[in-house]
């Protein structure tokens, strides 16, 4: 619709252009016919002339005009050529008055276009009335500009209808992939919670078996991701899962910073925070909780051995700014706009070291858009990544 409304500004505006390029190309040839023939009107005009179907024969017999001979100071001398009037009015008198005290040799002067051409004895002025070609231009620029709106209103309508009409079955096929995904994810949850104890009782029974513990090593990343499907389907379908209530983020953020120092610790990773203190905040503390878990958690197992991580908490610019910084494998630029995407992995050959199924970020993400936030990311290849939000 946007292209499309410029497309009718430039059919208006070349229509408009057009209309008055035509007005003022008329006006001057009337002009300069009566200059050259001494005031008197031309009424055969020549046919040799440049593109002579603009001007029609007749065409000049319409316009009033009026000629005026000046001494070389421009005090009138005598009238030497009228139409519209047989003599010199007081109208006339304004405007000739008017544009004589204008001093330029062409122009325009309250409606009327005017040309000075000097003679022997001073100057000829060639004056003609151009309000009605004005107002009729003024005219065809409204009604265009009110039929092309109209225009476009109507194209708006049929545009809305066929793309809702389009985006239907679009938008049916989303809802039930997503259907799928929330009765598949709850219907193995059950399979996998029995696998899992069972696999457990036999351990007990015949003790440790490389078997058993590929068993529940996978059965643990099944329900992981299951888990975090429902989690992603219950985000989908309605933000009412989010319970809001007016919280101290300081406090909860630096709760779930503790919690990780032991993990930082035991992976030889340091732990840093610059938590700003009461900072309060109307969102759901389990979901913060979880999203600070997720960023935290990638951020140790990405980081470089000995590396750094930093999270930071501050008022800027009326908002609450958070961020999750750490030294490391980095990102390229092309990954930053891909990295939100669900099941995707800047490595994927580092999904067995790190585990997941690179479901986290999209969950944040969705966290983060459900309290009405922005998240991105910055960073360089090889040097650091930082996950930056705005709430």
């Amino acid at each position: 619709m946007v292209l499309l409304g410029v497309v009718f500004l430039l059919i208006i505006a070349a229509i408009n252009y057009t209309n008055y390029s035509y007005s003022r190309s008329h006006s001057l040839n009337l002009l300069k016919t009566l200059i050259s023939n001494e005031g008197v009107l031309k009424t055969d005009i020549n046919q040799t002339d440049k593109m002579p179907f603009l001007y029609p024969r007749n065409d000049f017999e319409f316009q009033q005009f009026i000629t005026v001979k000046t001494d070389k100071n421009r005090n009138i001398i005598e009238i030497i050529g009228t139409q519209g009037s047989s003599e010199l009015t007081d109208d006339w008198t304004e405007v000739v008055k008017g544009i004589l005290s204008v001093g330029a040799d062409n122009g325009i002067w309250d409606g009327y276009r005017y040309l000075f051409v000097p003679d022997q004895e001073g100057y000829i002025l060639a004056v003609v009335d151009q309000r009605i070609s004005n107002a009729m231009n003024r005219r065809t620029l409204i009604t265009s500009l009110i039929i092309g709106g109209l225009g476009l209103l109507v194209f708006l309508f049929i545009a809305i209808f066929l793309s809702s009409l389009l985006v239907k079955p679009v938008e049916e096929a989303f809802d039930k992939q997503k259907q799928f995904i929330s009765d598949a994810s709850h219907e193995l949850k059950t399979p996998i919670s029995v696998i899992a104890i069972n696999a457990d009782v036999l351990e007990s029974e015949i003790g440790q078996n490389s078997y058993l513990s590929f068993i529940q090593s996978e059965s643990c990343r099944m329900e992981y991701l299951v888990n975090d499907l429902l989690i992603l389907a219950r985000m989908d379908s309605t933000k009412s899962c989010c319970q809001f209530n007016t919280l101290d983020l300081s406090q909860i953020i630096e709760g779930v910073v503790l919690t990780f120092e032991s993990c930082a610790y035991e992976a030889h990773k340091g732990l840093q925070s610059e938590i700003q203190k009461n900072i309060n905040f109307k969102g759901d503390s389990e979901k913060i909780k979880q999203l600070m878990s997720i960023l935290l958690d990638n951020a140790i197992k990405y980081a470089n051995d000995g590396g750094m991580i930093k999270v930071i908490l501050e008022m800027k610019n009326e908002h609450r700014r958070l961020a999750v910084y750490n030294t490391g494998q980095g990102i390229c630029e092309s990954e930053k706009e891909k990295i939100f995407q669900r099941f995707y992995r800047v490595d994927a050959s580092r999904s067995k070291q790190t585990g997941g199924y690179g479901l986290g970020l999209a969950i944040a993400k969705s966290i983060v858009e459900a309290h009405e936030g922005k998240i991105w990311v910055e960073g360089e290849a090889g040097s650091w990544i930082c996950f930056e939000m705005l709430f």
